[in-house]
């Protein structure tokens, strides 16, 4: 019965936990299709849910669920290192002759849309650079929680 009830509290830490990462992607859905403002997702969904996630976190280290603390750690650090390398192919690909295409400038939109403020103004890029890693992040540990143990080239695709 023990046995029982612990699988029940991982799955029931981890689908939470997942639950919390996907908010980033849910938020840029959420003012693409209509629903809500990024501003507003954000601000009543976004902020909990990162709150949320160390609340569960020190939960999980409380309790000693190492299973979902390891995926916690391999999923931020996957993410910030996916999406340093993401930054880098597009700054190389920014430098070559063959496009004109900016490709940074959804990063500016996005803090144009979480700010209100014009794109080019620093609060935009602040805010956009900000949600970007965030959102890197976040699709790191969304993966990590959902797929486990997958190889990481299924990550890439």
């Amino acid at each position: 019965m023990a046995g029982a009830m612990t699988k029940l509290a991982d799955v029931a830490l981890r689908v939470s936990a997942a639950l919390c990462a996907s908010i980033s992607l849910v938020a840029l859905l959420s003012h693409l299709f209509g629903p809500l403002p990024m501003a507003y997702f954000l601000t009543f969904f976004g902020v909990p849910s990162v709150l949320l996630l160390f609340t569960l976190a020190a939960f999980a280290n409380w309790i000693n669920a190492q299973v979902l603390l390891n995926a916690l750690v391999v999923g931020v650090i996957g993410g910030l290192i996916a999406t340093i390398v993401y930054d880098l192919v597009r700054w190389a690909l920014n430098l070559t002759l063959f496009t004109q295409y900016h490709s940074f400038k959804a990063i500016y939109i996005f803090g144009s849309w979480i700010t209100g403020k014009d794109v080019g103004s620093a609060q935009a890029a602040v805010a956009g650079w900000i949600y970007h890693y965030w959102n890197g992040l976040s699709i790191a540990l969304f993966y990590v929680l959902t797929f486990g143990r997958r190889r990481w080239y299924y990550a890439v695709g």
